[in-house]
């Protein structure tokens, strides 16, 4: 007998076994859970920044004994719109690094570099790096029809270069190749020899889509799933996801002009899209999936109800510290990874977050025109709603998913969404307290965005880490105005709180003037989970 032959032949059915036994599970039995243990499947990294000599360095490390395609997507801050992506072709036990900075010259894109080998698709961003690009929030992806009119991102950030310099990350697992010995195609050509990937060429290559170029505004996206059917899904390439968490992913901060820096808490999600095939080319419009709702699929977000029950918290506790005469400042970074499925709700962009290519859904009773549409400043009483009505009575209307966020992304509120209402307990570093809420006045700590950064304490101290959409939330419910403390944070509604899907850190600054002196570090929430 040939004991080689029995062993691939033992790991193929075992393999097949599991992934047989994933797909057969009904939709919404997939177990999904916050890692505990600092890996995953799907990982977000809840801040990235450029801003004022900052650089974001990114490390991904395949723990498994299988080869992974790896999808890595930057999103800006204020909308969760998709400025940079890019896909990892990781050998077993691979490990990839690379760093995201501004280049010299002003007004310039951020840029993603490596000097990893490992290959990636596109494959220039192994030689050359990779610019961020505006068309997620430009007019140029508005794809309605003549003569009709939708509603646009935030205009006064329409083509702005400064709109891509923070926001947060995923990382999602599209494939797995179970590594039994076989000679696979993309994936042997993924492994390194003596270093180096045999070649990096033919995997970039098989990225490519090979179905018709996709270019209509009212038809499907094609390729099987909407994939555009690239060479390196399925077949002895990636396939399903077999493995509940291969990904090991840190993140860091760091500032060379002022000395400072910090390790960025990342929240793994062990568990997501298990037995999905989640390939798709590098090329738009199918580059813009997977995303963080694919869990149960391409081009949907029926897989974010479990989605948003592994992230969801009632209430993030952490230090604050703010003093202008000893440098100390205090940012919270508090990031909603699923809010733009929600509330970017344009029907006819491609990128948005509820577009129609992405819900599908049947309207469950909510007529177009009777609280389903959508409208500024609405209170829709947590309803489901149409983003386009299809003339086709064949087709079902299009909804965006309810996750709790009581408004859309507005043009007409300086690019805003707020999710209220938000509360505020401080307390000093005795026994001291004091209660706001975002109605209390101008320095409230309202938030707004995808990924909000807040500036706590008091002494109208600038944003620690340098971020132009800062928000204030000052501590000036205290009399004496304490230097230092911690916070709770919440959602009330009536006697209860409401859950939201977050992740975040704090951001504690000392700034003596000197780099030579300075310090900083992240300190992750205390999450109260449901």
């Amino acid at each position: 007998m040939n004991r080689t032959k029995t062993i691939i032949g033992t790991a193929r059915v075992l393999a097949a076994v599991a992934i047989a036994l994933f797909v057969a599970q009904p939709s919404g039995a997939q177990t999904l859970s916050a890692s505990l243990d600092g890996k995953g499947s799907a990982v977000v990294v809840p801040y990235y920044t450029v801003n004022d000599d900052w650089r974001t360095l990114l490390n991904i490390t395949n723990t498994t004994a299988n080869s992974l395609a790896v999808k890595v997507r930057f999103l800006e801050a204020r909308n969760g719109r998709d400025i940079l992506n890019f896909t990892i072709a990781l050998a077993p036990g691979d490990a990839w690094a690379g760093w995201l900075s501004r280049e010299d010259r002003e007004g310039a894109p951020p840029v993603m570099k490596t000097a990893d080998r490992s290959c990636t698709a596109p494959s220039r961003l192994r030689s050359e790096g990779l610019s961020g690009d505006f068309t997620g929030y430009s007019e140029n992806l508005i794809l309605a029809p003549a003569g009709e009119s939708q509603d646009s991102d935030y205009t006064g950030t329409i083509g702005s270069v400064a709109r891509m310099t923070e926001g947060y990350i995923e990382v999602l697992v599209m494939g797995e190749a179970v590594h039994d010995g076989r000679v696979l195609d993309v994936p042997w050509d993924a492994e390194h020899e003596n270093g180096e990937p045999r070649d990096c060429g033919a995997v970039a290559s098989a990225f490519g889509n090979t179905t018709d170029q996709w270019g209509e505004s009212s038809g499907a996206i094609h390729g099987v799933e909407g994939s555009g059917d690239p060479e390196a899904r399925g077949g002895a390439n990636y396939g399903p996801l077999v493995s509940a968490a291969p990904l090991k992913v840190s993140v860091g901060l760091v500032n060379q002009a002022t000395g400072t820096g910090a390790a960025v808490p990342a929240q793994h999600i062990a568990g997501w899209g298990l037995g999905q095939n989640l390939m798709t080319a590098q090329y738009p419009p199918w580059m813009f999936e997977p995303t963080l709702a694919s869990h149960e699929g391409l081009w949907s977000t029926s897989g974010l109800e479990a989605v948003t029950e592994a992230l969801a918290v009632v209430s993030m506790e952490n230090e604050w510290s703010s003093n202008p005469a000893t440098g100390a400042a205090t940012d919270w970074v508090l990031t909603f990874p699923t809010k733009r499925f929600d509330a970017d709700d344009n029907a006819l962009n491609v990128r948005a977050g509820c577009s129609k290519w992405r819900n599908s859904r049947t309207s469950g009773g909510v007529p177009v025109g009777e609280g389903g549409e959508k409208y500024e400043g609405r209170d829709r009483a947590r309803a489901p709603r149409p983003v386009v009505a299809d003339a086709d009575a064949a087709e079902p209307e299009r909804l965006c998913p309810d996750l709790g966020f009581p408004e859309v992304f507005q043009d007409g509120d300086n690019g805003r969404a707020e999710v209220a209402p938000v509360r505020y307990r401080f307390y000093d570093r005795a026994t001291e307290s004091g209660e706001r809420t975002a109605a209390d006045s101008a320095s409230s700590g309202a938030l707004y965005y995808a990924a909000n950064v807040l500036s706590i304490g008091s002494g109208g101290l600038a944003s620690a880490l340098n971020s132009p959409i800062a928000l204030p939330t000052d501590s000036d419910v205290f009399a004496d105005a304490p230097s230092s403390g911690w916070l709770r944070l919440d959602f009330p509604t009536g006697q209860a709180v409401t859950p939201y899907p977050m992740a975040g850190f704090a951001f504690k600054l000392r700034d003596f003037g000197n780099p030579a002196l300075n310090f900083s570090q992240a300190v992750p929430h205390s999450p109260e989970r449901p």
